[in-house]
């Protein structure tokens, strides 16, 4: 299960695969991953894909994880809590061909390798934060009525072209060990005895 980095590390991992991605056609592509404020800047000659983490959700699929073991093998730590990532992946362009030309190949990038493995998450972390049998899975989602009006009233007036997706199931793990008292060996309750 991954540590408290996983938020970021997951980010970072996608917008990687986007920069890395054969793109021919968009040779001068910036990929960046974004904040509210961001929405202002100035659209590069070359186009930009942005990510744009918008929300963290509970996965309630899968809410009661058992306690993890430590890399001991030993030590039991408190249940992992499990994570949805909504992500606006927007497009932007001096024009709306070359737009919905970058939109159209981001959306299929990502539907190629929609499930990240552990060596790609933890690839650009100095201390790995996945463990190797973790993955996170990108999937297309739709936005609720609700998300899509607060997001057009903050990114007003540059509402660009966008999909959204979701990383599924990103774990943080407890660094808090469980402390199990040992084993009861007898019982002796003074119930039953009667005063003489």
């Amino acid at each position: 299960m991954a540590n408290f980095n996983a938020i970021a590390a997951a980010s970072e991992a996608i917008r990687r695969y986007l920069k890395e991605a054969p793109r021919p056609d968009f040779p001068q592509l910036d990929v960046d991953l974004y904040q509210m404020t961001d929405f202002q800047k100035a659209v590069p000659a070359g186009g930009r894909i942005s990510l744009l983490l918008y929300r963290v959700a509970a996965n309630t699929s899968r809410r009661n994880l058992p306690p993890t073991l430590g890399e001991d093998g030993r030590t039991r730590y408190r249940p992992p809590v499990p994570l949805d990532l909504f992500f606006l992946v927007s497009a932007w362009a001096l024009n709306a061909e070359f737009q919905q030309r970058l939109l159209g190949w981001c959306v299929r990038t990502i539907e190629d390798a929609p499930i990240m493995p552990a060596s790609v998450l933890n690839r650009l972390q100095t201390k790995a934060v996945f463990r190797q049998s973790e993955t996170v899975e990108l999937v297309g989602e739709a936005l609720t009525l609700q998300d899509l009006n607060v997001l057009w009233d903050v990114l007003k007036p540059n509402v660009p072209l966008s999909v959204t997706y979701v990383a599924r199931f990103v774990t943080i793990e407890s660094e808090i060990p469980l402390v199990e008292g040992p084993l009861v060996q007898t019982r002796a309750f003074d119930i039953a005895q009667v005063p003489e």
